[in-house]
Formats: structure tokens, C-alpha cells, sequence
């Protein structure tokens, strides 16, 4: 779980970069690319994030030394809820994952192959 957020986090720093090199043409309509990564963010991976940074990272600093961070991760009591929340973040993701392959011109097939 602590690579998902951190892969997470990381794609705050990433749209930001694309958003401002890309200049304010990538946000001209509704459904632009600009509009939905700021959705994708703000709707979909910021809840996520800031419901649960803070308490993997209070669970990770009373690991035991004996325990791996993997092995720590998984013997939480939170990790199942945090896994179920992962996983309705994902389907919810998917509309927009939808939108941006239509955005970027990707059909069904292609999408398959």
C-alpha cells in the first residue's frame, strides 16, 4: 500500500509538470485532457490519499525490527478497509479512464490488443 500512495502522490508533481507545459489550450472544453486530470486528481485520488497517508504512515512507524514493511503493511488492522477503498478507486477511476482513451482517440479494439 505504501507504493500505491507514493505512485499516487507522485502523479500530483506529473499532471502539474504536463498541465503547465501543455499550457491553458489543454483545458479549452469541459472534457479536454486538462479538465479531466484535475478531475481524476481532485475527485478520485486526493480522497484516497488523504484518508490514508497519515494512518499507513502512523501504522509504519511502530514496525518492529523484525517485522518486514510488507509483512508490517499486511498485518494492520486497517489493511483490508484500505484494500476495499483501493479497489472502489479503481472502478471509479475507470470513467475517466474511458474518457481520456476517447480523448486520445483509442477504440474498443485497440484498447483489447
Amino acid at each position: 500500500m505504501r507504493g500505491v500512495l507514493d505512485s499516487m502522490y507522485s502523479l500530483f508533481g506529473i499532471t502539474r509538470q504536463v498541465l503547465k507545459d501543455a499550457g491553458p489550450e489543454i483545458a479549452e472544453t469541459h472534457d479536454s485532457l486538462g479538465v479531466l486530470a484535475i478531475q481524476i486528481l481532485n475527485e478520485g485520488i486526493a480522497p484516497f490519499t488523504n484518508t490514508w497517508h497519515h494512518r499507513l504512515a502512523s501504522h509504519e512507524q511502530h514496525r518492529p525490527e523484525d517485522k518486514t514493511p510488507l509483512a508490517h503493511e499486511r498485518d494492520w488492522e486497517l489493511f483490508e478497509e484500505m484494500h476495499n477503498d483501493l479497489t472502489k478507486l479503481q472502478a471509479g477511476v475507470q470513467q475517466y479512464l474511458e474518457a481520456l482513451a476517447k480523448i486520445a482517440g483509442v477504440n474498443e479494439s485497440e484498447k483489447k490488443s
